[in-house]
This record gives structure tokens, C-alpha cells and sequence, in this order.
């Protein structure tokens, strides 16, 4: 299956986005998932340039 990564300015707003995610999961494809979706999180260290 496949999956998607997101990027949040902190750590309370990824909080926010999963448990939407989580809830809207649990709502719309109970028929689909076989138990709880996983979700990973961690930091990312990125340097941009111009």
C-alpha cells in the first residue's frame, strides 16, 4: 500500500493533521483497513538554498 509524507512548520501541527487523518480514517475505511492505520513521525533536518 502506499503512503504520503506531509511537512509541518512544528510538532503540535503534525499532532493536529494525524488526528484528523485518524479520525477521518476511522469514519471512511473501516471496510477497507484490517486494524489501526500506522502513522510514523520523526524530525527532518533539511538545509534550503536559494
Amino acid at each position: 500500500m502506499g503512503g504520503s509524507i506531509s511537512l509541518f512548520e512544528n510538532r503540535e501541527a503534525a499532532l493536529a493533521a494525524n488526528e484528523k487523518a485518524l479520525a477521518w480514517i476511522r469514519a471512511s475505511l473501516t471496510d477497507v483497513i484490517d486494524g489501526e492505520p500506522e502513522i510514523t513521525m520523526g524530525e527532518v533536518l533539511a538545509t534550503v538554498t536559494p
